[in-house]
């Protein structure tokens, strides 16, 4: 009798996640909307047959398909723009008989497979510029669609899923580093603007002196003549063949872009997102706005002590305070009802699955496989992390749910896919042994 050769130990632990969600979330959603409930085992399923259906098929004949599947993806996600469902202020849902599925959620697998597809060709070299634009180009060629949607928390998760996949793939180091500075001084002046903005809303004394080196008109100005004197010393390098000069050069002129950008990126910012960014550094300056989903899910943590409040007793959530307790702050349920122990006992769950994950790529027998593998590894861990940090109130809050313990179709459905091919990966691997 043949046996079905998947991974037991790395299946085994997703199940029993995806059991514990479920029974988080009927308590999460026992005093709101029972349907949510049904709604998620509904995706749990189709997750798993899709799962199936990805581990019994060929990966070679998966990537001969992957620009198609890239290409598909990118358009219902770019479909969105057009016929999408606003919600919270985020045009990125579309509706299919009255569930909605977030494409950008889906999208991820198809850069997946798209990138693994390029990579893995012959002849073609990691450490080049070109292989740095082109992979570059597949993961963020979606950005603006997201930018025009707009959906930040999906922006950050693209990002960090991009660096982190650059460094187990081993693409060029230099031009990632430029990369990183790049987005650092990006991200610091919306933070940085948001910060004065808290501190004015405190009605916190500035001093002259700092009130203007800290105004916008002398950050843009800053930034300004921060391009101006790159574009210069670049130039100057260019001439007198200077590598160290050049290599200077091009960082400042990356790092003063970013900042320009990120200063004119906090304007276009819409209020509620600018105070998304200001409650990080104290949710108390918008108790009843923007720092409240914060506040709430620290409160439901903090009173769950050492076993919690029990099975559907959680306070916080049976009065209806804590908000998206389906979805961005399930993990506070838990915390809230079962408390510490249980709270350690998910944790630990979600440090095997990533000790299978990486155990897996590491131990691929080809570029392929170690490629797919990265990717997995990469998308789950990034959005783990940044809804841990959210839900701690040490990320602002963006809307991204728990890997396989959330409700969310598109989440479940995407993150069981890529199970699948792991699973693909590990049938793969034991064949060429």
């Amino acid at each position: 009798m043949r046996t079905l050769n998947f991974d037991r130990f790395l299946t085994g632990v997703v199940l029993l996640i995806i059991i514990l969600g479920l029974v988080n979330l009927y308590s999460a959603s026992f005093y709101l909307d029972r349907s949510i409930f049904v709604k998620q085992v509904i995706w749990v399923i189709l997750g798993i047959g899709i799962a199936i259906l990805l581990f019994s098929i060929n990966i070679d004949d998966l990537l001969s398909f992957s620009l198609f599947i890239y290409m598909l993806l990118f358009v219902l996600t770019a479909l969105t723009l057009f016929v999408g469902k606003e919600i919270r202020g985020t045009k990125s849902w579309l509706s299919i008989m009255g569930m909605g599925i977030q494409p950008s959620e889906f999208l991820k697998f198809g850069i997946l497979v798209l990138v693994t597809k390029f990579l893995s060709r012959e002849g073609v070299n990691l450490e080049r510029f070109s292989t740095f634009l082109i992979v570059g180009l597949i993961f963020f060629s979606p950005v603006i669609i997201l930018i025009l949607q707009p959906d930040v928390g999906m922006i950050i998760s693209y990002t960090i899923i991009f660096i982190l996949f650059a460094l187990l793939a081993g693409l060029n180091r230099n031009l990632l580093l430029i990369l990183l500075l790049t987005i650092f001084s990006f991200g610091f002046f919306p933070f940085f603007r948001a910060y004065i903005d808290y501190l004015q809303k405190s009605n916190i004394e500035i001093s002259g002196v700092m009130s203007v080196l800290i105004s916008k008109e002398f950050t843009i100005a800053f930034a300004v003549s921060a391009v101006i004197i790159g574009v210069i010393s670049l130039l100057i390098a260019r001439v007198f063949k200077d590598k160290v000069r050049l290599v200077f050069s091009i960082i400042i002129l990356f790092v003063s872009v970013g900042f320009l950008f990120g200063n004119l990126a906090y304007d276009k910012l819409k209020p509620y997102q600018k105070n998304r960014l200001m409650v990080f550094f104290n949710p108390q300056v918008d108790r009843l706005g923007a720092g409240y989903n914060v506040i709430q899910s620290e409160i439901a943590i903090g009173s769950g002590g050492i076993v919690g409040k029990g099975f559907l007793n959680g306070s916080q959530n049976k009065l209806n305070i804590l908000p998206e307790r389906t979805t961005d702050f399930a993990f506070s349920v838990l915390a809230e009802e079962w408390g510490f122990l249980g709270v350690i006992v998910v944790i630990i769950l979600y440090i095997l699955l990533f000790y299978r994950l990486i155990s897996l790529m590491i131990s691929s027998e080809d570029l392929k496989s170690y490629l797919m593998m990265a990717m997995i590894t990469s998308i789950i861990f990034t959005n783990f992390m940044i809804n841990m940090f959210m839900v701690l109130g040490l990320a602002p809050v963006t809307g991204l749910p728990l890997p396989f313990f959330s409700y969310g179709g598109s989440s479940m459905i995407t993150n069981l896919a890529l199970i699948g091919l792991a699973n693909n990966i590990y049938k793969r691997r034991t064949i060429m042994l």
